[in-house]
């Protein structure tokens, strides 16, 4: 050992990221060397950084043996080799990510806000519509069902399933997205984010049979009649745009 003197952090926190750092410039330095490029560090400075990754590793070795020896008996596990390890609660061992993406996926797929936002994006629909018919396309009060601008009942539909299936199908999505991204981890974050996907998609079923199937279709009746309603709502429209 060298006669190369090093202050220790202060804080534990501190002296694990300092740890890291100086792993990374020692990797650094490594790859550099086997790929023949210019070496990022000296001779004395790579050796200065390995001495102070030994003496980081030698202090935060001793600084968890003296946290652990602090613990209640209760809060050890003693494993059969004699190592001493916390003992962690199931929520301990989940990203705290996961309890984020977790609120807002169930959220916007149980069916809180799924009515609502799909019938303010139906009533924004039809008065981009009507607007653009009356301001761009000059179709007269009278003529929307004879013109080529009239809605057909796919056109319609399509509008209806997107209008109240896009916020629930944007929770499974990003529910779908965060297992993509967790699903190699070590912990049980995996597992917890799969389940979560199932049950937004449950969830999205649920949520859609309740909108629409209740009281015999209501729901879907009452949107039929909006859509064969349409060139009379147009009138209106136009009538109270134009006075005539």
């Amino acid at each position: 050992m060298s006669d190369f003197e090093y202050k220790i952090p202060d804080t534990y926190e501190e002296a694990v990221k300092r740890k890291a750092e100086v792993l990374q410039m020692i990797n650094d330095y490594n790859v550099a060397l086997l790929l023949g490029n210019d070496l990022p560090y000296t001779d004395e400075e790579i050796e200065q950084l390995q001495e102070e990754y030994q003496i980081l590793n030698d202090h935060l070795a001793l600084t968890e043996e003296e946290r652990l020896a602090k613990l209640n008996e209760d809060d050890i596990i003693v494993n059969e080799d004699g190592t001493i390890e916390e003992k962690k609660s199931i929520f301990d061992k989940i990203h705290w990510s996961f309890y984020l993406v977790a609120v807002i996926t169930l959220l916007v797929t149980c069916g809180i806000f799924t009515y609502s936002i799909g019938t303010a994006c139906m009533e924004k629909f039809m008065s981009d519509y009507f607007e653009d018919l009356l301001w761009n396309k000059e179709v007269g009060g009278y003529e929307l069902i004879k013109s080529e601008y009239m809605w057909s009942q796919f056109d319609y539909w399509l509008r209806v399933c997107f209008s109240y299936l896009w916020l629930p199908l944007a929770g499974i999505l990003v529910s779908v997205a965060y297992h993509f991204v967790v699903r190699k981890r070590n912990d049980l974050t995996p597992k917890f984010s799969f389940w979560l996907v199932i049950i937004n998609v449950a969830l999205l079923v649920i949520s859609v049979a309740i909108i629409f199937l209740p009281n015999d279709f209501q729901k879907i009746n009452e949107l039929k009649n909006i859509y064969d309603a349409l060139p009379t709502n147009y009138y209106l429209y136009v009538y109270s745009e134009t006075g005539g």
